[in-house]
């Protein structure tokens, strides 16, 4: 099944790639046993996973069947429990519009894990990500148009006038 298709593209990958466990909109589950078998069978193009399953245990056994492998998590409520927890980063809905907060997140996480600092400059980016999450989360409109609508908020807000903002049909409320 999944496992046999992933090796397939795997074996005609000619540059390295990543792996995307995201269970809630494929229906499929890349569990951390299949992606180490995946892993050790094509080392040179399997460069991690990002892992949107919303269970960090589970993230963290991806790391532990392929330490050489990148692991992201796509989870805003846990970006910096993942840092601390020794996992690549995190891949997220709010980065596409607050990537400020996850860069300064991993930024702080990575000078508290150096120096003992940083601590209160990450606890402050992890509450503007949670605050984020909180809002996008009350939103009735389907997941994905309400990010590519406050992609759009965003860019018109930063100026950028000859980028495309406007959502199209099916991506309009």
């Amino acid at each position: 099944g999944v496992e046999s298709f992933l090796a397939a593209v795997l074996k005609e990958c000619e540059l390295p790639c990543f792996l995307y466990n995201f269970p809630k909109h494929t229906g499929n589950t890349i569990t951390p046993q299949m992606y180490g078998r995946l892993a050790r069978a094509f080392p040179k193009v399997v460069a991690g996973i990002k892992d949107s399953s919303g269970d960090l245990d589970g993230a963290k056994a991806f790391k532990a069947v392929f330490p050489a492998g990148q692991v992201y998590v796509g989870n805003d409520g846990a970006a910096m429990k993942v840092l601390q927890d020794g996992l690549d980063g995190s891949v997220t809905g709010a980065c596409n519009c607050l990537p400020e907060a996850l860069v300064g997140l991993d930024a702080a996480v990575r000078k508290h894990a150096a120096t003992g600092g940083g601590e209160a400059e990450a606890t402050a980016c992890q509450r503007r990500l949670l605050a984020w999450h909180a809002a996008f989360s009350a939103s009735e409109v389907q997941e994905i148009v309400a990010l590519k609508h406050a992609i759009v908020h965003r860019l018109s807000a930063e100026g950028f006038n000859d980028f495309p903002t406007a959502c199209r049909p099916p991506l309009t409320p």
